[in-house]
């Protein structure tokens, strides 16, 4: 997990407030809710659920964080919404979601623009973001950071061993314009869908392929109608971390610097050891 991601992910959490009654302090615990699409096995979930744990002991319980996995709160695009409503406080969603607010968010995921996982890393810890993920106030949100979600890749009913195979094919993306162009320019066309879709559109042949990466792969059991996956690795993909414009507490900030260093590689750590297991 990069160091922004644990330290700005907590910077939402912060909006909680300590009541006194009757002379004496009585300690209010808030909750912070975080949506999140993946199972509870997925290393974005894992680092967040420590982080949030460790948040916890760090506020003397004042705060306490409940990720809601599976996408049971909504799908993905709508999150952004919640935020700005008041109605969740915090959510991991793909770079195309705030990209719907602002199209310069394009450029955070843009195909063919990291050499890896370290190279996307390094351009986070870099500040090279800061500018635009300050941007969103406007929008009653904030972009805090970025998780790293893998290598996005092509899977397909059929193979695929060259450019010349995407010819036609009808693929699933995020709801993104830069992806639909991605996929025309690969010579496919583009089909805009909920992740938890694609395996009926594929079994009913409603879409030809999709991409993402092998953790949604496998957990999403895709490989059952979809057996052929090319290591095409157009886009290092970023999941940014929307949270809702209260501001936090001075008193609260300081602590979670303290925990964020701890936490700093942790989410990066957990998801080379996940994805070492076979497919």
């Amino acid at each position: 997990m990069f160091k922004k991601i644990l330290l700005a992910a907590g910077l939402l959490c912060l909006t909680g407030m300590l009541s006194a009654c009757g002379g004496q302090t009585e300690q209010k615990v808030t909750e912070i809710r975080v949506a999140f699409n993946q199972n509870e096995n997925h290393p974005q979930y894992l680092a967040m659920k420590d982080f949030g744990e460790k948040f916890e002991k760090a506020t003397n319980g004042r705060y306490h964080m409940t990720i809601y996995p599976n996408g049971v709160l909504g799908e993905q695009g709508a999150m952004a919404e919640f935020i700005r409503t008041g109605a969740l406080q915090m959510a991991i969603v793909p770079g195309s979601v705030p990209e719907g607010y602002d199209a310069d968010f394009a450029i955070v995921g843009a195909p063919y623009l990291y050499d890896n996982i370290d190279h996307l890393e390094h351009a986070v810890m870099g500040g090279v973001f800061d500018e635009l993920f300050s941007s969103t106030d406007k929008y009653k949100f904030r972009v805090l950071t970025v998780y790293t979600a893998g290598e996005r890749n092509v899977y397909a009913k059929k193979p695929i061993n060259s450019a010349d195979d995407l010819k036609g094919m009808i693929i699933r993306v995020n709801d993104s314009p830069t992806y639909v162009e991605m996929t025309k320019l690969m010579g496919g066309n583009g089909a805009v869908m909920a992740q938890s879709e694609v395996y009926t559109a594929l079994q009913q042949g409603v879409i030809d392929a999709a991409e993402n990466s092998e953790l949604v792969y496998r957990d999403f059991k895709n490989y059952e109608v979809a057996p052929y996956y090319a290591y095409t690795r157009h886009i290092v993909h970023p999941n940014v971390v929307p949270e809702s414009d209260s501001p936090p507490s001075p008193a609260a900030v300081s602590i979670l610097w303290t925990v964020a260093a701890s936490r700093r590689f942790s989410q990066k750590k957990m998801a080379g050891k996940d994805t070492k297991e076979p497919l």
